[in-house]
Order: structure tokens, then sequence, then C-alpha cells
């Protein structure tokens, strides 16, 4: 299966991660990811999206804000060079996709 088809429900993806609807729901409010829609209008996850969303959740339970979060994710290196990042993940692109976030990726 290919990483990027968005194929999970949320049902599953809650299963699969351990978050709650509302967590994911509102981190897709924040921007943190875009789950694919159906023409029904349900969200649907690929197995990318999935493990972005672990990623979050474990950045979270360290104490990171959102925002930071998100920097952390979808920025640029200290060196300027933009990260290959999970901005694809997020928007359900195809890998290859350059982030269109730029600033350093700070530690903690």
């Amino acid at each position: 299966m290919d990483k990027t088809e968005a194929v999970y429900t949320i049902g599953t993806v809650l299963r699969l991660t351990g978050l709650t609807a509302r967590q994911v729901r509102y981190w897709e409010k924040k921007g943190l990811l875009a789950p694919k829609r159906t023409p029904g209008g349900h969200r649907v996850y690929s197995q990318a999206q999935v493990d972005l969303l672990n990623r979050i959740g474990e950045l979270v339970e360290k104490g990171y804000r959102l925002e930071e979060v998100k920097r952390r994710l979808f920025t640029a290196s200290e060196t300027g060079q933009v990260v290959e990042s999970d901005a694809a993940i997020r928007f359900g692109e195809k890998p290859g996709f350059r982030g269109l976030y730029y600033g350093y990726k700070g530690e903690r």
C-alpha cells in the first residue's frame, strides 16, 4: 500500500493512534494536517498522516505548544535549506513536495 493513499476513516485513526476525535479535528483546524474528504464529506487519512498524528501527539505529550510543533515539523533547517517536509503528508501531496514554511529548526 502507498503510504500517501487515504484509506483510514477517523474511527480507525483513533484506534491506531490512541488520540481523540477532538484532538485530531483540532489539529486539522490548526493546519497541522488536511485529510482528504470522501464525496460525502467524511475524512479519510493515509498511513503517512497516521504517522504524522503519532509524531504530533508525542511532541504535545512532551510539552510542546502547537506552534512549536508546527515549526519543528514544517520549517527549514538552520542552514536555510528547506526540509523535505511533512507538509506533503499534511496536505495529502505526493512525496517530493517541499514545505513552504521558512524559519529555524529550534531545539527545546
